[in-house]
């Protein structure tokens, strides 16, 4: 039987709010649950794990686990060696993605620690006594997204041997309709892309397991877009915290969404929905970005408001109103954009097409529970007289002795790829051959107006939002063509 869509999932983002698919009668485990079923008999949901976070009124002192703020530096960088130190247990060489940030060079920085202690100490096989491999991606120079003179500096520093793919516009066409198939989701980025070739590469070196930096961002505040709920209340859990009032840095704040090509997306304007969401602002965004243009019959039909639906995602037992709008804001995020987006997409769905197993050490349990517990004010600290954020402030302390000082100092940037890409290049070719009335025709759900002025403005014009529209356009088109979906047919009124 062949799939059919399901245009109130799409609508309601139930691929990212809730266990639906973007299919009629499929659903999805969700992250922290599993099913149980006894005897072939009734199917039953059950909850193993779940993130916590402490009462945002609770002051520190008055907590057992933490004293000042360097025991809790101790504490986040004997966690983290740990949660490395078991994953380099293998039968095989472990290896690293390194870019040119702070998560993923810690982490080749922890490996290499490891790696000497082990040397040093006898104990090392001949397999693990060779030098740490990392791989990164190069983009074209004038990209404004390529980090690979950053990696190979820190890989210079860790004396680790780095290998480079350079990703260029013919290798992401080449590969974005199988990124597309392997992920078995939509977003308008080619990161995924770039991913499928890095674990080509590892494996061609030997590689079958890597040490990942997902879910760094998520712990300790990473986003740029994670100011906007850090500002949103004061953090009465450390003392030292300040936070602005100014109406012009607030706005600053939003505008940290352009660094990914979501100018578009503002802040929530409903009340209601801002209440049901503890007052965060930011996952909203995301789930916008990977709407397509629907058609007036599309748009007409009967729907949950999405917010609603995100947040049913909530602990229902009152929990969560005790928590800080930023710690609010990054569970929501581990409930959906992690799991559904970032983890599929540049995690183990992608890497195990080479058969290269992912282990992100950032989403051990106990690095989890413990970083949860720090205050927001030390995961992203804000320096009144500069007017800027220090974002992972905590993590960079521990870490600083694992990484080199450009990293140290470095602010975040984010692993995206270019999104302006000239008229008439491998990419618009591909996707022309994708976003043709026909196929969109067959959708069923796409406007084809809209869809045709996205991919008529996406290249040679220095448009993002038109490329991503037309991006999102063209993934569907892809996920119908190689699940063989119905087209989807309006309800009769």
């Amino acid at each position: 039987m062949a799939p059919e869509w399901s245009i109130q999932s799409i609508q309601e983002h139930g691929t990212l709010f809730d266990d639906r698919i973007y299919f009629e009668g499929v659903f999805t485990i969700l992250p922290g649950r599993c099913i149980i079923s006894q005897g072939f008999g009734q199917v039953e949901h059950g909850r193993y794990w779940d993130s916590c976070y402490p009462d945002k009124a609770s002051q520190l002192d008055q907590r057992q686990d933490y004293s000042i703020e360097d025991e809790m530096v101790a504490g986040v960088q004997q966690r983290l060696m740990n949660a490395v130190r078991l994953r380099m247990q293998a039968d095989v060489p472990v290896g690293v993605y390194l870019s040119g940030g702070i998560d993923s060079s810690a982490i080749a920085g922890l490996v290499k620690n490891i790696m000497d202690e082990r040397i040093q100490s006898g104990g090392a096989d001949c397999e693990q006594s060779s030098r740490l491999k990392c791989f990164t991606v190069q983009f074209d120079e004038g990209s404004g997204a390529d980090e690979s003179d950053i990696a190979r500096r820190t890989a210079q520093w860790l004396d680790a041997e780095l290998h480079v793919v350079h990703v260029t516009e013919e290798l992401l066409a080449s590969r974005f309709e199988e990124t597309i198939w392997f992920g078995e989701t939509v977003f308008p980025e080619l990161t995924g892309v770039c991913k499928l070739h890095l674990a080509q590469l590892a494996k061609s070196q030997g590689i079958r397991a890597v040490i990942t930096g997902e879910g760094s961002d998520e712990h300790f505040g990473g986003y740029p877009m994670f100011r906007a709920d850090m500002i949103e209340e004061k953090d009465h859990s450390w003392p030292a915290s300040y936070f602005p009032s100014d109406q012009d840095i607030k706005q600053s704040v939003y505008r940290a969404f352009d660094g990914w090509g979501f100018k578009d997306l503002g802040a929530l304007d409903s009340s209601s929905t801002l209440c049901m969401l503890q007052n965060t602002q930011i996952i909203h965004g995301f789930a916008k970005a990977t709407l397509p243009p629907l058609t007036l019959w599309a748009n007409s039909l009967p729907v949950s408001d999405p917010h609603a639906v995100l947040a049913e995602r909530l602990p229902q037992d009152g929990t969560a109103r005790k928590w800080h709008s930023l710690h609010t804001t990054q569970y929501l995020w581990l409930q959906s954009i992690l799991p559904v987006i970032i983890l599929r997409i540049i995690g183990d769905n992608i890497d195990m097409v080479h058969q290269v197993e992912s282990r992100p050490a950032f989403l051990d349990h106990h690095v989890t529970e413990y970083v949860n517990g720090i205050p927001p004010s030390l995961k992203m600290k804000y320096d009144p007289d500069t007017g800027s954020f220090n974002e992972k402030y905590i993590l960079r302390q521990a870490m600083k002795p694992f990484i080199t000082d450009e990293l140290y100092k470095r602010r975040k940037h984010p692993f995206i790829t270019p999104m302006n890409w000239k008229a008439g290049g491998p990419l618009e070719n591909l996707f022309r051959n994708l976003i043709t009335q026909h196929n969109v025709t067959q959708l069923g759900f796409v406007d084809w107006d809209q869809a045709n002025w996205a991919l008529n403005n996406a290249f040679g014009k220095e448009n993002p939002t038109a490329f991503k529209s037309a991006m999102v356009v063209a993934q569907f088109v892809v996920l119908m063509q190689r699940f063989q979906v119905k087209p989807a047919i309006p309800c009769p009124n």
